[in-house]
């Protein structure tokens, strides 16, 4: 397969940072559940592992609120930067081996009528 395109039913979220505790450092459990989710529905959906160098589109779908009625774009958090690292991390092992295969990158946070992640990844080279 040389692409493959999906919407996800999630609400995008950014990668809260590592915290410290008396055990030592930890991912915050919204982190957590939040990257599981991801990779449960790639994994039920059957998504393909690539294996070598691809190129991702995607773009992360809030529900637009009534404050924002004429915006298209989503400027508030969570930051864009998160929302690729939660979802890129959440991929790894099921879309490809490790995000550092993603060579190319295109993403928006935009207004819609679903909390959703929409991606498309083809195989690059």
């Amino acid at each position: 397969m040389d692409h493959w395109a999906e919407t996800i039913p999630v609400k995008p979220q950014g990668k809260a940072r590592a915290r410290s505790g008396r055990n030592g450092h930890y991912t915050p459990t919204k982190t957590k559940d939040s990257e599981n989710s991801i990779g449960l529905w790639l994994k039920a959906k059957g998504a393909p592992l690539f294996s070598g160098a691809v190129y991702m589109e995607i773009i992360f779908i809030f529900v637009r609120p009534k404050s924002a009625k004429k915006r298209l774009y989503h400027t508030v958090k969570p930051d864009i930067d998160n929302c690729l690292k939660l979802f890129m991390d959440a991929s790894n092992g099921i879309l490809f081996d490790d995000d550092k295969q993603v060579v190319k990158l295109i993403s928006e946070k935009i207004y819609g009528e679903m909390d959703c992640i929409q991606v498309l990844i083809k195989e690059v080279g």
